[in-house]
C-alpha cells in the first residue's frame, strides 16, 4: 500500500517585479523587503511542518525565498527549471498596464491554447507542472516535499488536482505572495487540503488548525 505523500506550496516573497506591476514570467526579479520579511515568516511558520526535502524554481524570486526557509529548516535545496512561472514571451518584464492595450492581451490571458512569440500556451504550461508535480510525489514518496514556486505554477495545479479542466488566466484567483497551499495524494487520488493560507502572515504564529500536517 502506498503512503500519503504531501506537497506543500509556497509561493515566493514580494519581488521588485510585483511592486511595479510587471509581467514577471521568467524575467528575473529580486525580492524587495518586504518579500524578504515574508520569507522569514514563512520560514518560523513551517519550522515544525516535518518537511523532508525543498525544491524550488530557479528564477531568481523563488530561489532567494527558498534560501531564507532552507536556513530555518537546515535543509539544502533543489532547484528544478520545470517549476519556473509560465514563460510570457515578448511580454516578459513589461507593465503589465501597458500590455493591456497589446492586440494579443486577450488572447494571452484566455486562449488556453494561444502561444504567444517566444512564450507558453496555457495548455503547455500546465502540461508542463502537472507532469513535474507527478514526477517529484513519485520520486519523493511517503514524504513532505516543499516546494517554493509561483502564482501561476500554484493557479496550474489547481484544476489538475481537482479534475478541472484547464482555465483561463481570466480566472485566476489571487495567490498571496509567501502564501501557503498543501496537497496531499495517497495512490491515484489527489486531495486540495489548504489554498492561499496567510494567517501566519498577519501575526507571529500561524494557525495549526487550518493545515497542519
Amino acid at each position: 500500500m502506498s503512503k500519503i505523500t504531501r506537497l506543500i506550496f509556497i509561493r515566493h516573497g514580494e519581488s521588485e517585479g510585483n511592486s511595479e506591476g510587471i509581467l514577471c514570467g521568467w524575467h528575473d526579479s529580486s525580492l524587495t523587503e518586504k518579500g524578504i520579511a515574508q520569507a522569514e515568516r514563512v520560514a518560523l511558520a513551517l519550522k515544525d511542518a516535518s518537511i523532508n526535502v525543498i525544491i524550488s524554481s530557479d528564477l531568481k524570486r523563488a530561489k532567494q525565498t527558498a534560501l531564507i526557509i532552507s536556513k530555518h529548516l537546515e535543509l539544502g535545496v533543489c532547484f528544478n527549471e520545470r517549476f519556473r512561472e509560465r514563460s510570457c514571451g515578448i511580454f516578459d518584464g513589461k507593465k503589465i498596464d501597458d500590455l493591456k492595450n497589446h492586440e494579443s492581451w486577450e488572447s494571452f490571458v484566455n486562449d488556453s491554447n494561444f502561444t504567444l512569440e517566444g512564450g507558453e500556451s496555457i495548455v503547455n504550461f500546465s502540461k508542463r507542472i502537472s507532469e513535474s508535480c507527478e514526477m517529484i510525489m513519485r520520486e519523493y514518496e511517503g514524504k513532505n516535499v516543499l516546494l517554493v514556486s509561483h502564482g501561476g505554477v500554484l493557479w496550474a495545479m489547481v484544476p489538475y488536482v481537482l479534475g478541472f479542466p484547464v482555465a483561463s488566466y481570466g480566472g485566476l484567483i489571487g495567490m498571496d505572495n509567501c502564501s501557503i497551499s498543501v496537497f496531499s495524494k495517497h495512490d491515484e487520488n489527489w486531495v486540495l487540503q489548504a489554498l492561499n493560507s496567510t494567517q501566519h502572515l498577519g501575526g507571529p504564529f500561524l494557525d495549526a488548525h487550518s493545515w497542519r500536517l
